[in-house]
């Protein structure tokens, strides 16, 4: 398996962006909809 750290490498990228993409989604619903709060 010679290509396996650019497998892992990728997948961890994946990973990464997906959390990333998601958090920014959060973050912009609570922005853009006041009603929702943070505890």
């Amino acid at each position: 398996y010679a290509d396996y750290n650019m497998i892992q490498a990728l997948v961890m990228l994946v990973a990464v962006v997906f959390v990333g993409v998601n958090f920014v989604i959060d973050l912009s619903y609570a922005w853009l909809d006041p009603r929702i709060r943070y505890a």
